[in-house]
């Protein structure tokens, strides 16, 4: 999309009743306690205000750690090596492939202290029709991983929580990252506002001697990224990508030179303050003084998190174009039978040209759900039962025509034993999540 095409769609976003004020002006305005009727919490190493907005049925729940945190603590802690009780909040990003992640210890130690409570809270704020869940600096990991743990109960008809975090530390390694990103709902739902001279978002990164790049972190971050800097400021969502701007930030910002938490005060007004005209050329906007990199920036906030667009997890035009294939074996299955062959002796044998075109048909399906099978080992259990649901009628019908080809070719080409040396595991996987689907409604 050009510049000048996204501007565009910026203004038309920034004319609707909500605007990237109220993600980034309202949530600051409840951490500094600028509303009267905050009501403010306290916990054990941390305390939380809730403010509830009735003009917009908009809750905000921020987060603060109270405790000593002049050295926070970088190590990992395994999310499947340890009992604390909070953990089990977050089982549901578990999979086959990767049954655990890491997360920083102090973070998830302080959620476990406070386990009680705040599934109390989450009682409380349950009703609202919309969330946004923020942080300041330490408060951040905690507003983060407060926001994740709601998401396993999140329904499609509820919109889902934002969590908008200021000057935040990353929170978990690669596993961490790679598990909220398996769905882009949940990866959707996290904006983390960082300056470039602050030195607290990158200090799990510089402060470890082997992170001189993304590949040797043992953090990594997860979400989007506003990187901002004294004169604009830029949106960044691969995590490679953001974590090589936080290492090289380090290395030009080597100390803290007087940076202030509530300097990201200046930082929401600066992007608050820019004017947003409609019907000009970047031309004139430039004439004018106005910053057409922070309303780019603005423009992307608010594509991506006040008009999400759903993104469809599963290719059902792909499905689509397969069922046009499964159609053509069925004719093929049925042309055979008429032949008093049988289509797995015809296959077998190959004597007739229609054979030789059952082989694309054969590959096509058998490539796609292949991949089909690895995706949804990677998904989060919850997108998996999804999976059983949407989709396993089609595979379990792919299987049973499909599959007996396999079985010809490999005979065909001089194998033996079949079921124990050849059959491939997405055979095996689609099998088994047929016989789990049945046992569920026995």
């Amino acid at each position: 999309m050009t510049q000048s095409a996204l501007l565009s769609r910026g203004i038309e976003l920034a004319s609707s009743l909500t605007s990237s004020a109220v993600l980034l002006r309202i949530p600051w305005d409840v951490i500094t306690s600028r509303y009267a009727g905050i009501i403010t919490s306290e916990g054990e190493g941390i305390s939380w205000k809730l403010f509830r907005e009735p003009g917009l049925d908009l809750t905000i729940l921020a987060f603060d750690v109270t405790q000593d945190s002049s050295n926070p603590p970088k190590e990992l802690v395994y999310s499947n090596a340890c009992g604390e009780k909070i953990f089990r909040h977050f089982e549901f990003l578990h999979t086959k492939k990767s049954p655990f992640f890491s997360v920083n210890s102090a973070a998830i130690l302080l959620l476990d202290k406070n386990y009680e409570q705040l599934d109390q809270l989450k009682s409380e704020i349950n009703s609202s029709p919309r969330l946004i869940v923020t942080g300041l600096g330490l408060g951040g990991p905690i507003a983060s991983l407060f926001t994740l743990s709601l998401l396993d109960t999140n329904n499609d008809k509820k919109k889902p929580p934002l969590c908008i975090t200021f000057g935040s530390p990353l929170i978990g390694d690669k596993k961490f990252q790679k598990a909220i990103s398996r769905s882009s709902n949940w990866n959707s739902c996290f904006l983390h506002v960082v300056s470039l001279n602050d030195p607290l978002p990158r200090l799990f990164v510089t402060n470890s001697p082997a992170a001189s790049t993304p590949q040797t972190s043992a953090y990594m971050p997860f979400g989007t990224f506003l990187l901002c800097s004294d004169v604009n400021s830029t949106c960044f969502e691969n995590p490679d990508s953001i974590l090589e701007q936080l290492i090289a930030m380090g290395s030009i910002h080597t100390q803290n030179q007087g940076f202030q938490s509530s300097d990201y005060g200046n930082i929401v007004e600066k992007l608050n303050d820019k004017v947003i005209c409609k019907d000009f050329s970047t031309t004139h906007l430039q004439q004018q003084n106005i910053d057409t990199n922070t309303l780019e920036t603005k423009s992307k906030i608010q594509q991506k998190f006040i008009f999400p667009r759903r993104v469809i997890i599963y290719p059902a035009k792909k499905l689509n174009e397969m069922k046009v294939h499964m159609a053509q074996l069925e004719w093929y299955k049925k042309k055979t039978k008429n032949q008093r062959i049988g289509y797995y002796d015809s296959y077998k044998n190959m004597n007739s040209p229609m054979d030789n075109d059952v082989i694309y048909y054969h590959k096509m399906l058998t490539n796609y759900w292949e991949e089909m099978v690895e995706e949804v080992e990677m998904k989060p259990q919850k997108e998996v039962a999804a999976f059983h649901t949407r989709w396993l009628y089609g595979g379990t019908n792919y299987r049973r025509m499909v599959e007996p080809l396999a079985i010809a070719q490999y005979y065909r080409d001089g194998g033996k034993e079949y079921m124990t040396q050849n059959r491939s595991k997405h055979f095996v996987q689609l099998e088994e999540w047929l016989n789990e689907e049945k046992k569920s409604h026995k």
